[in-house]
């Protein structure tokens, strides 16, 4: 195996470097650059005379950075007419982006080469999803809300949340991962803590280097949501007062109780007390009936 791609690299170089023809070297400075969406189809194009015979024209295709010739396939396609060879790129991906390079060669001699074109691609972040999100826990927010964007390249953006029209300040948390095919992916939340009312519209909004408009999605307050905020308040309102209750209601039985204890022990004090009281006042009264 590594002896084939050892003799397949040996003859990529000897094809460029036939007749001293070194196209890293001489080619044209200047690379044509393409930047396009993913999912279009690109054509690249590697000049030569009009006047050669198309039957005995060669032409190499190469990205750059790649030590192989390309080859023709389903996402690949060449075609050669008068003045040109083409290079297809179909149903590009970021996979795609790179700089591609030709040289045609006639009977050995090169008779053109292309200058490099540089293919960007980029993916479009819309469309965006914007939903309400609710939670079991008791919140100082009266809305939840959640943005999230498509899988987009390249990872540079902007997110920003509206309400009304006015940019919001706050409350705001983003979140970006990346997919499995190199693509990345936002999801931004926002806590709105203020009331709300029916009618409220809510903006998230992406900007990003793939689209001239940022993509946009709006969250329009529906009446439910504001009498769920209403009664969410009221219930965590009802909570607290209620444990208020039962921590005074506990406090009140205990210093009753304490206050029963404590005259309880006093009545039976005086109790014990009363006929010692007595027997004493009847010893007196005997003593003083016996004096002469």
């Amino acid at each position: 195996m590594f002896l084939k791609r050892s003799l397949w690299t040996m003859y990529f170089f000897a094809i460029l470097n036939a007749d001293a023809v070194d196209v890293s070297d001489k080619a044209d400075p200047h690379i044509v650059q393409k930047v396009v969406l993913s999912g279009v189809n690109v054509t690249c194009r590697c000049p030569f005379p009009f006047n050669l015979n198309l039957s005995k024209i060669s032409v190499y295709w190469w990205r750059d950075g790649n030590k192989t010739f390309l080859k023709e396939d389903s996402k690949k396609l060449f075609s050669i007419k008068a003045g040109g060879a083409y290079l297809h790129l179909l149903n590009v991906t970021v996979a795609d982006s790179g700089t591609y390079y030709c040289v045609a060669k006639q009977a050995g001699q090169t008779v053109g080469k292309g200058t490099g074109e540089q293919v960007i691609v980029h993916v479009a972040p819309s469309p965006l999803k914007i939903v309400s999100i609710r939670s079991g826990k008791p919140s100082p927010a009266s809305l939840r809300l959640q943005c999230r964007t498509a899988a987009f390249y390249p990872k540079e953006f902007t997110l920003t949340w509206h309400k009304n029209g006015t940019e919001i300040q706050s409350g705001i948390r983003h979140q970006q991962n990346v997919t499995s095919e190199g693509l990345y992916e936002v999801i931004s939340s926002l806590e709105e803590t203020e009331p709300i009312k029916s009618g409220m519209v809510y903006t998230c909004q992406v900007h990003h280097i793939s689209q001239l408009i940022p993509a946009t999605a709006n969250y329009t307050v529906p009446k439910e949501a504001v009498y769920s905020a209403v009664g969410l308040g009221w219930i965590v309102r009802g909570a607290v007062a209620a444990t208020l209750i039962q921590v005074w209601a506990v406090i009140i039985y205990f210093v009753c109780k304490g206050n029963t204890k404590d005259s309880r022990a006093a009545g039976k004090r005086g109790t014990s007390l009363r006929p010692a009281v007595s027997s004493k006042l009847g010893t007196a009264v005997g003593s003083q009936q016996q004096r002469p």
